[in-house]
């Protein structure tokens, strides 16, 4: 349930930070303070080095344990992870203590002789995250400004604070600033880079020195050093560009009251803001905060928080009982009211000299935006952790060379002085870990994400490429993702009063059938006809608004009222007095404006006086418009047809009715139903007295709006592509259950010939079966034939063709496992079964639990789903199959799912969204299919590159622990040439192969710990490690060998380091070969030309250096001059390997990496991958596939 309540709460953070108890006090060790800096001294740093690594034996150090909060002078914060976010590292951070007025921060005295006295306050900042100490708990709570409270006491507060009040919550709540503290170099390459693989470097690099190979070690620490500076510019440039995008400062008016209780306009600096503030907001004001509208209405870009290209309207919070929820954008009843850090105010609207105003809620890293920079420094724990899982293979690999040259040290012992034995022992050691590793595996990455920005995909997180070529589900919003952005309108069907509903027209123009009306006499007979009124209800039941020309609202609004042709005036300044939001004028009046201003404003017009705004609950919204012919106002609803039908009084219900929005929400439409009713006794000034329910009651019926929503020219082929990828794509939208279907299976989502659909009534789950939706032809709405929309291949897709069947289809859903039987399912109804599942219980006799997981293995449509529901499907889906799961949407509504998938692809005209790691500028879902085409690429690539390395570094420790058992080794100038001339050119080559241009039917393995890898290196170095001793053994053999003269150095001229360079350099080249030929997620070898000419290149001076290598070259590389015959044998013995190692891992992959490639999808697993507490999750032992 935890999991859950983070997402509905406002108070619990996004990011998941929330504190470990119990909570340790400390306070400062000053005895030791003074030993510190001499035993730093005299250990030349170690100890510091390791007091800052450790943060166990800093605390011993440093501090000294205590009871009591008042005795402490830091705190250990340990913070816990919340649903699926990595745990903070526990820091020990200092406590500051605030002397405040209580009064001012908003905490009641209830002694009266108290009043206005000081508190003391005890508060610390972890990981950007403000605690207060609770002294009722005696535990430390997270800082929050109250403002979950009633509209009307809200809009209390425009008041505005007392210059006081603004000091006392300043000392509380800190700069309104987002902050992002970036680490000194030094410290960055202390606390962050130095890590096991570039310590044991250095060590290897002093080694080497001590050892008398200067060349070797140079060579080493240019490496380490393009390395380091590699990881340190990284690191440090992303912390910079973190700071840069969440610090802003700006001048800003704000309302404040002085002691003496005089309120006036003061310019401050942003900085000085805190919660509850009142603040002006001017065009062109970047919002430093977070805040709730009070006056005024302002259009805001948010393109930058939520990826929405399209200015939003925010409203002012109406003064009535309603309380404030959460503070989010994924809160779509209130969100109108908010307004969030980042976002730009591009216009405002107000009454007359009014300012537009709102009151601040939030500041600092507390703001949504500080939350979502908080996720981004602190992120989701990847379920797919390719850097743990290479450490261990490292860690590994020098066990094993630590037990190799272990078992060599008699050599050691019997010929070298005491001094030289641990040399020479831990020089050997050194070459299990190479330390061009991190360039290797960087460069793969830094070619991913090139490869991206051609495709127009942009990432604010690299690591998230690896988890993309993982991806197994794509869940996908509907409307603006697989689906135009905007609607159509593609019927009109009215009440004509014969008890009957009827088209009057297949076009974009409701009035077509009727006249444009000119004579104010002719229009009052018929304005109280359907036909007018349904014109009407069309032209003025919106939230649209102007900026700069353009409508601002939802599509279907702007597309309803466009069709009509009627004017709009925006709160035009002749109609301020009568309270007016906004005039319509029908077509007349707007072509006669169009030529004189002042024309015809006499005639005819129609006020918007009130708005009931759309709620996804209420499934409806309503407006009381006020025409110019008539004192009496009239109030429009338009909403479902389900609630619409409810709402109307029966009488005025045609006879078909349902008939006609079934029929056409089958048909993949969105159909709106319309009524209307007199409002005699509307107040303007009692406006916020009305009662909603009681306005919008006993409504006449109008008629319908069917709407068509096309789905985007990629959509068909992308899910096809996907499909034949491997990928299951779901649709999870907001929309109608049976639009849904309809078109899920247009574009292919949903393939099944049965299709059970369920929905949730009074908590009763309805399990409705479907069947034959593709193949049986409509036989009813003979009438509605000519009013069928064709899509865009001129197909007419009659879905629903049976009627719903009367009996419970859960059993035929729990029992039929092998039948391809697919579920839509609403989300009400998905959210009610994982209530259920979460507390053990059944529902129809099924342990819900196992009803969860056939509904996530079945379900392809998701439908009536809010954003959070959005963003639970996704966890779901997480939980119960251990599977790396993606989501793609277009707007704020996803944000949440978005941030709890794996992989989020946001669509979005902005470069870069914080909601989501990928941004896509091209706005449809075939840039999902080239983010997994080149995601797979690019974990292959890791895997590909990965398995190079660590059998490298096993080739090359391998033959040095051979040639030591006879006093020999290779020479620095040999060390270089296989790096230099193999290796490092080998691997960047490999990087530049392109990936695939389609979507095969298999997934890279998802472990560096699987059958395939394992056998494919620990297989390919027994290979090689066989074919150098039996080369070894060969040259033994030979009467022309000589040994190597035995004496207190290695000896690096004999013919011990020849063979051994001639055998192992032909093996760096054939195993690239074998494992790119091997790859089935990139383009074939001879595509990547210039890696084509580098291994010609390599085996021309292969051949070159073993059979006639030039006087230099002899003595640069310390060859010995061995038999021409022999030289052959190496060559034949290297063919013989490289044929040899490409069919073994041809073998491997084609047999054990095909098996784990094409492993299915198990669902309702406990997933080693999702470490969750007790208290997180329940366990359930659940049916699997």
């Amino acid at each position: 349930m935890e999991r859950r309540e983070s997402l509905a709460k406002s108070e619990e953070p996004v990011v998941g930070i929330a504190l470990e108890p119990p909570i340790y006090y400390y306070e400062s060790n000053f005895k030791r303070y003074f030993l510190m800096p001499l035993l730093t001294l005299l250990t030349a740093g170690l100890i510091h080095f390791v007091t800052q690594n450790s943060l166990r034996i800093r605390i011993f150090v440093w501090y000294k344990k205590v009871s009591s909060i008042d005795d402490a002078s830091h705190v250990l914060a340990r913070g816990k992870a919340k649903g699926s976010h990595n745990p903070p590292l526990p820091e020990i951070v200092e406590i500051k203590t605030i002397e405040l007025n209580k009064n001012t921060i908003g905490v009641p005295d209830t002694e009266k002789e108290n009043e206005g006295r000081l508190c003391k306050i005890y508060t610390f900042t972890y990981k950007y995250t403000t605690y207060v100490y609770d002294t009722i708990t005696e535990d430390f709570e997270q800082l929050k400004y109250d403002f979950r409270l009633k509209f009307k006491t809200m809009r209390e507060k425009e008041r505005g604070i007392k210059d006081s009040e603004q000091k006392s919550l300043y000392q509380l709540y800190g700069p309104c600033v987002m902050q992002i503290n970036v680490k000194p170099i030094i410290k960055i390459l202390v606390q962050d880079i130095l890590r096991f693989f570039y310590i044991f470097q250095i060590f290897g690099m002093i080694d080497w020195t001590i050892s008398g190979s200067w060349l070797l070690a140079t060579g080493i620490f240019f490496m380490l050093f393009v390395s380091i500076y590699g990881e340190l510019s990284t690191v440090r440039s992303n912390l910079i560009m973190l700071s840069k995008m969440a610090f802003f400062e700006t001048r800003i008016n704000v309302w404040r009251r002085n002691d003496n209780g005089e309120a006036r306009w003061l310019e401050i600096s942003s900085l000085d803001l805190v919660p509850g503030d009142i603040i002006e907001l001017t065009q062109g004001t970047k919002l430093p905060c977070d805040a709730i509208m009070l006056n005024g209405v302002s259009v805001i870009n948010e393109a930058m928080l939520t990826g929405e290209s399209a200015p939003v309207v925010k409203e002012p919070l109406p003064n009535s009982e309603e309380r404030v929820g959460k503070f989010s954008i994924e809160n779509p009843e209130q969100v109108k009211y908010f307004l969030f850090s980042g976002t730009e105010v591009v216009q405002n609207r107000t009454l007359g000299d009014e300012k537009t105003t709102a009151i601040v809620i939030k500041t600092g890293f507390m703001c949504e935006k500080g939350e979502m920079i908080k996720s981004i420094l602190y992120p989701k724990k990847e379920r797919f952790n390719f850097a743990y899982e290479s450490m261990i293979y490292l860690i590994s690999s020098a066990i094993v060379c630590i037990i190799g040259f272990t078992s060599i040290l008699f050599v050691y012992i019997k010929y070298y002085e005491p001094f030289d034995i641990p040399v020479r022992y831990f020089a050997g050691i050194t070459l299990s870990i190479p330390p061009e590793f991190p360039i290797v595996m960087t460069m793969g990455i830094v070619f991913s994400l090139a490869k991206l920005k051609d495709k127009s995909i942009y990432c604010i997180n690299p690591d998230k490429i690896r988890s993309a070529g993982r991806v197994s589900i794509m869940v996908f919003d509907k409307t603006g993702t697989l689906t135009e952005s905007h609607l159509s309108c593609g019927a009109y069907k009215i009440d004509i009063g014969e008890d009957k509903l009827k088209g009057i027209s297949s076009s974009n123009k409701p009035v077509e059938n009727t006249q444009i009306w000119t004579d104010k006499q002719e229009y009052l007979k018929e304005c109280d006809s359907k036909l007018v009124k349904y014109e009407e209800c069309l032209a003025s039941c919106h939230s649209l608004s102007l900026f700069e020309g353009n409508f601002l609202g939802d599509n279907l609004d702007i597309e309803m009222f466009v069709t009509t042709q009627w004017g709009f005036d925006d709160n035009p300044a002749s109609q301020i007095e009568e309270g007016s939001v906004s005039i319509m004028h029908p077509p007349c009046v707007k072509l006669a404006r169009s030529i004189d201003q002042n024309a015809c404003d006499n005639f005819y017009s129609i006020s918007l006086m009130h708005k009931f705004d759309f709620s996804s609950k209420l499934q409806r919204m309503s407006t009381i418009a006020k025409p110019s012919y008539s004192d009496t106002c009239i109030l429009f609803t338009k909403g479902s047809p389900e609630m619409i039908g409810k709402l109307c009084m029966p009488e005025t219900l045609p006879s078909n009715y349902e008939d006609e929005y079934n029929y056409h929400t089958r048909q993949g439409h969105r159909v709106l139903a319309m009524g209307y009713k007199y409002f005699p006794n509307f107040d303007k000034n009692n406006v916020e007295e009305l009662n909603r329910e009681q306005c919008e009651k006993d409504l006449i019926f109008l008629g319908l709006l069917v709407m068509v929503n096309e789905l985007k020219l990629a959509t068909k082929k992308s899910i096809i592509d996907l499909k034949n990828g491997g990928v299951i794509p779901i649709m999870a939208t907001g929309d109608n259950i049976l639009t849904g279907v309809n078109k899920s299976a247009e574009c292919g989502i949903l393939e099944s010939e049965e299709v059970i659909v369920a929905s949730l009534d009074k908590k009763k789950i309805s399990w409705i079966k479907k069947e034959n939706i593709f193949n049986k032809q409509e036989e009813t709405n003979e009438e509605v034939e000519e009013d069928l929309v064709y899509y865009s291949d001129g197909e007419k897709i009659p879905l629903i063709t049976e009627e719903y069947s009367e009996r419970n289809m859960l059993p035929y859903l729990m029992n039929e496992k092998n039948t391809p039987l697919q579920v839509a399912m609403e989300g009400p109804c998905f959210d009610y079964i994982i209530r259920k599942a979460e507390k053990g219980e059944s529902i129809d006799g099924y342990l819900a639990q196992d009803v969860l997981i056939e509904v996530l293995r079945r379900g392809k449509v998701f439908a009536r789903m809010s954003p959070f529901h959005k963003a639970l499907l996704v966890e779901e889906l997480q939980k119960q199959t251990g599977e790396i799961i993606g989501m793609c949407g277009d707007g704020a509504n996803d944000c949440a799912a978005l941030k709890s998938a794996d992989v989020g692809l946001s669509l979005s005209e902005a470069e870069a969204s914080i909601v989501a790691p990928f941004t896509s500028k091209i706005q449809d879902i075939s840039s999902c299919v080239n983010l997994l085409i080149l995601g797979r690429a690019s974990l292959d690539l890791s895997y590909e590159l990965f398995k190079y390395m660590i059998v490298y570094s096993y080739i090359q420790f391998t033959s040095v622990m051979i040639m030591n058992t006879m006093t020999a080794t290779y020479d620095d100038t040999q060390f270089l040439f296989f790096d230099l001339g193999g290796v490092v050119p080998i691997t960047m080559l490999l990087s530049w192969t392109k990936q695939k241009d389609y979507l095969i039917n298999k997934r890279p393995v998802g472990s560096l710990f699987s059958w395939s890898i394992f056998f494919s290196i620990y297989g390919q170095i027994l290979i090689l490690f066989s074919f150098n001793l039996g080369t070894w053994f060969n040259l033994k053999a030979q009467n022309f060998y000589t040994p190597a003269v035995k004496h207190h150095n290695m000896t690096t001229d004999g013919d011990e380091s020849t063979v051994m360079m001639l055998i192992t350099i032909p093996q760096y080249v054939f195993m690239g070969i074998a494992f790119h030929i091997s790859t089935q997620f990139r383009a074939p070898i001879y595509t990547n030309i210039p890696l084509m000419i580098l291994l010609t290149c390599q085996f021309a001076l292969i051949g070159w250096v073993t059979l006639g290598p030039l006087p230099f070259m002899e003595d640069a590389l310390h060859l010995t001059k061995l038999r021409f015959y022999f030289k052959y044998i190496i060559i034949f013995t290297a063919l013989a390997n490289g044929f040899l190692t490409i069919l073994y891992e041809q073998v491997i992959q084609r047999t054990i990496g095909k098996m784990e490639m094409e492993k299915p999808i198990t669902y309702g697993i406990s997933s080693s991958n999702i470490q969750e507490s007790d208290s997180q999750r329940h366990s359930f032992k659940s049916k699997s596939e």
